[in-house]
C-alpha cells in the first residue's frame, strides 16, 4: 500500500494484524483431521460436539474454549497422533513462529475484528500448517479446496 493512499482502516500499517490466531488452530485441526482420513462427522462424534461446531472451529470462526481444546488434545494423543500433553498448543506454537518468520502477525481478536486473510497470506498459513503437521511423521493431503 502506498503510504501517502489513503487507508480504509483506522490501524497505521505497522499494526495491521495479518491473521487471527483461531484461523491458524482451525487450520491445523483439520490437518490433523485430514490426517486421520476422518470426516467432520467422525471426529465431531468422537469429540461429542456438534459438526456445526467442528465446521465453525476448522474454519476459524469459532475460537475453541480451553476445554474444547484439552478434548482435542486428549483425542489425538489417545489415537496415537500427538504423543505429549499439551502437544497441540506445541505444534500451533510452531506454526506461529513459521507464519511470523515470513512477517505475519497473528493475534486473538474478537470475531467483529477479525481482518480478511488475503489469499497470499492463507497459502503462507497453510504450508507451515502443513510442514508442522508433517513433522509428525505422516504426510498431510492437500489442505486446499
Amino acid at each position: 500500500m502506498n503510504p501517502s493512499s489513503p487507508s480504509t482502516s483506522s490501524a497505521p500499517p505497522s499494526a495491521r494484524v495479518d491473521i487471527d490466531l483461531a484461523v491458524v488452530f482451525g487450520k491445523l485441526l483439520r490437518a490433523l483431521r485430514a490426517r486421520r482420513g476422518a470426516s467432520q462427522e467422525q471426529l465431531a462424534a468422537a469429540l461429542r460436539w456438534d459438526r456445526g461446531l467442528l465446521s465453525r472451529i476448522e474454519a476459524g470462526r469459532n475460537t475453541p474454549t480451553i476445554h474444547e481444546l484439552f478434548e482435542v488434545d486428549r483425542l489425538f494423543r489417545q489415537s496415537g497422533d500427538l504423543v505429549q500433553p499439551g502437544q497441540l498448543l506445541g505444534l500451533v506454537h510452531e506454526v506461529l513462529e513459521a507464519v511470523e518468520a515470513v512477517g505475519l502477525r497473528p493475534e486473538l481478536l474478537p470475531r467483529r475484528n477479525t481482518p480478511e486473510m488475503s489469499a497470499e497470506d492463507d497459502a503462507l498459513v497453510e504450508d507451515a500448517v502443513a510442514l508442522v503437521v508433517a513433522g509428525l511423521g505422516v504426510d498431510v493431503p492437500c489442505l486446499t479446496s
